[in-house]
């Protein structure tokens, strides 16, 4: 008989900042949690060539949109700056948010998402 195997309980924020990496276009966590109505910061290190940048979504974001500019200029809580890497980092300040379920993407890498959870 098969189990199920264990599934990772969301990181928890256990203070104002979240450390992100970047590497080979994957985000180093998948799922975090931040406490309703306070700001935090992010600490985002890109270790990739290429440009990546942290957006937040309410919900799920679109996997499809019609173009980059959709993704880069949709109505979003929040919108870092882009950062080139390798080993470039920075630090993004994101202002409280409502309690809800949010993503984190980098546009336009469909599969750089982190499940945020604000309660």
């Amino acid at each position: 008989m098969a189990t199920a195997a264990p599934t990772a309980a969301p990181t928890p924020f256990a203070g104002r900042t979240l450390e992100i990496s970047a590497t080979n276009n994957v985000f180093s966590i998948k799922d975090v949690e931040v406490a309703a109505g306070q700001d935090f910061e992010i600490t985002f290190k890109n270790n990739d060539d290429g440009s990546h940048a942290i957006y937040v979504t309410e919900g799920v974001r679109p996997i499809v949109m019609q173009s980059l500019d959709d993704y880069r200029n949709g109505p979003y809580p929040f919108k870092g700056e882009y950062i080139k890497g390798p080993s470039a980092s920075t630090t993004y300040h994101v202002a409280a948010l409502a309690a809800g379920a949010y993503q984190f993407f980098c546009p336009p890498h469909r599969d750089m998402v982190i499940s945020l959870t604000v309660k």
